[in-house]
């Protein structure tokens, strides 16, 4: 992780079905070294301040069975049709993709699922042999639980 982050709290908002949150504070420490018309000890000492920062992560996750196909466009001239396995389907939604939520998808990644991330969300894919909706729960808060407990929050 970034040493110009630090990490105040991790915050599991609950779930809703098959949705649940998760708010993450942090400080993001600036260091200005860019400033003209600078005199020499102004140099050797950067401005530097912390900017309050915080980012909310929704959390949905659905049942993949293997009947299900993915369709993907392949930004050619053709679409193409792919069959995944029976599994878990978990979508992260965020308003920014920075280190904290990239420390969120690397948890979510030692946990065994397969992470497709992007700008604005990120795919996430578990293998199950018998997938179903009581387990989809389960699954959930054990996600929410585990990135709030492995976050590195500092005080």
């Amino acid at each position: 992780m970034d040493p110009n982050i630090f990490i105040k709290s991790v915050q599991f908002l609950g779930t809703q079905g098959n949705k649940g949150a998760i708010q993450i504070d942090y400080i993001q420490r600036i260091i200005n070294n860019n400033r003209t018309n600078v005199t020499e000890e102004e140099r050797r000492n950067p401005v530097i301040f912390d900017k309050p920062c915080k980012n909310f992560v929704e959390v949905e996750i659905s049942v993949v069975t293997g009947r299900d196909s993915s369709k993907w466009l392949s930004g050619g001239n053709f679409d193409f049709q792919t069959n995944t396995g029976s599994g878990y389907v978990l979508h992260l939604r965020y308003p920014d993709y920075d280190e904290p939520v990239k420390e969120v998808i690397a948890i979510i990644r030692g946990m065994g699922f397969a992470c497709y991330p992007g700008k604005k969300s990120t795919t996430c894919f578990l293998a199950g042999k018998e997938p179903n909706e009581r387990e989809e729960i389960n699954l959930l808060n054990e996600v929410c639980e585990t990135v709030k407990a492995k976050m590195p929050a500092q005080n």
